[in-house]
């Protein structure tokens, strides 16, 4: 036990006492984002169908997401990031840039 100690204590005043040093650390922006918040809306849009049998009324819970159109069907959600537009439209659709059609 003395021996870890010893070795973090050192580790520690070998880095000057910075503990993260170099690195960097990845932000999740524009397309990135879109998609990822997309992705999880068609989860949640999903899930809702299976419990009230219809996409309608289910996306209270993200900003800035819109559902363009959508029934016991069909739906489409659309979110702008930095300036760009994209949708889903689903079910079983991709996120892609550009407005719902």
């Amino acid at each position: 036990m003395w021996l870890v100690l010893a070795f973090s204590g050192y580790t520690i005043y070998e880095k000057h006492f910075q503990l993260h040093r170099g690195g960097s650390i990845h932000l999740v922006r524009g397309r990135e984002l879109a998609s990822t918040e997309l992705r999880v809306a068609a989860h949640a849009e999903a899930e809702a169908k299976s419990l009230v049998g219809t996409y309608e009324d289910t996306l209270r819970s993200f900003r800035h997401m819109k559902a363009i159109y959508a029934n016991e069907t069909v739906y489409c959600l659309q979110v702008r990031i930095d300036g760009a537009t994209y949708h889903l439209a689903g079910p079983g659709g991709h996120p892609a840039r550009g407005p719902c059609y």
